[in-house]
């Protein structure tokens, strides 16, 4: 191992560094010595990895007289990780959500808290893999970024100055963001030399987020919805299940439900909107307990609100009292999803929280103990007592 990088780094070095340049000229292949210089590798560690690369089927190796040493490139099994990963629209989705958080929050801080949220920002866009493998492409454009800097500043049209192309202003902007977050570039400094605004001021913020930031946002969002576009939601389908499906749909369909219980005309009322709804079909085998369906579907239905309305309202309470990003992104999902029937990211979700703020424990906790029957059995409420 090469100091502190673990060798799934090292291999992933060397398939984005070969991605770089294989998207260009899928033929070209590299000296497999410039990975030395390139990574700052010991020979030991370079082959080794560079061996289990070639076990695991992403890299091709040759002989080209051109280089030194011996040559590789990605294989078609290694260019297609780059460009198809391999992500669930679950994956996507949650990336999406809370990308858009963490820019909500960027966008409405303060000149105080602006820098912490920028950084919050970008530290999500580095570490989470989704956002990691969308921005990655536009690392790989190159573009002088001082020389740009100079341009803009320098320019009597500053908001011509970005460029045209899609892509390329991502890459410069993400980049800007980044010279930001370093201390670099100060963004008063900034909007007073382009823009001629003055002071450490939220109009200062708010040209700077109308002007750069948000463009960003724009792009990312749009590349997120494209990559979710090309995943399928739902599972296909098994020749048992389609089975099943036909032989279902063959059974006649009853347009009305017949009602079973002692007080018929308030059970009717009660299913009125019920009975409405042409997305429910009653079959002739089933039998249903008017009186109790509709309880169970008022109750359920104003006990789920209101466990939505109470982690709304908690994750507010963490943004006005300028908590941890982290544990409001957190909250907020867990109140996007208070069906979800998936425990463990439920779990997971609630222990990001209270690891971020651990005040929310017994906050959740207030939360389980004020809900009723009809929702104890949710993933939220037993992930909220497995913390206990």
């Amino acid at each position: 191992m090469a100091g502190n990088i673990s060798d799934e780094d090292i291999q992933q070095n060397i398939l984005k560094h070969l991605y770089k340049i294989n998207s260009r000229d899928v033929d070209a292949f590299l000296s497999c010595e410039i990975f030395k210089e390139e990574l700052s590798l010991d020979r030991a560690d370079l082959y080794r990895n560079i061996d289990t690369l070639k076990q695991k089927g992403f890299i091709d190796m040759g002989n080209n007289p051109g280089l030194t040493g011996y040559s590789i490139k990605l294989s078609e099994k290694g260019m297609d990780t780059f460009e198809n990963p391999k992500f669930t629209r679950e994956e996507i989705e949650k990336a999406y959500k809370t990308f858009k958080i963490y820019a909500e929050e960027v966008t409405n801080a303060s000149y105080d808290t602006y820098t912490k949220s920028l950084a919050a920002f970008l530290n999500y866009c580095k570490n989470n893999e989704v956002l990691e493998f969308v921005i990655f492409k536009f690392n790989l454009i190159e573009r002088d970024f001082e020389k740009w800097y100079d341009n803009f500043l320098n320019s009597k049209m500053h908001a011509h100055t970005l460029p045209l192309d899609e892509d390329e202003k991502i890459s410069i902007i993400y980049k800007f963001l980044n010279e930001i977050n370093s201390g670099k570039i100060k963004i008063s400094e900034f909007v007073k030399s382009a823009y001629k605004i003055s002071g450490k001021t939220e109009k200062t913020i708010n040209k700077f987020n109308q002007s750069i930031f948000l463009h960003f946002v724009k792009g990312i969002d749009i590349r997120l919805k494209k990559l979710m576009s090309k995943i399928e939601s739902v599972p296909e389908k098994t020749e048992t299940d389609e089975k099943e499906v036909i032989k279902k749909e063959e059974l006649p369909k009853i347009s009305k439900i017949e009602v079973i219980d002692s007080d018929s005309v308030t059970s009717k009322r009660r299913l009125e909107n019920f009975e409405k709804d042409n997305k429910v079909v009653i079959y002739p085998s089933e039998v249903i307990d008017g009186d109790a369906l509709s309880r169970k579907l008022s109750k359920n239905s104003y006990n789920m609100d209101n466990l939505e309305n109470a982690l709304l309202k908690l994750s507010e309470e963490l943004r006005n009292d300028n908590k941890s990003v982290v544990a409001i992104s957190a909250v907020f999902l867990l109140s996007r999803n208070i069906d979800s029937s998936d425990l463990l990211e439920t779990q997971k979700l609630l222990n990001e929280a209270v690891s971020a703020e651990p005040c929310l424990k017994d906050k959740f906790k207030d939360i389980a103990m004020a809900s009723s029957i009809e929702v104890a059995n949710t993933g939220i409420i037993k992930g909220i007592l497995a913390l206990f």
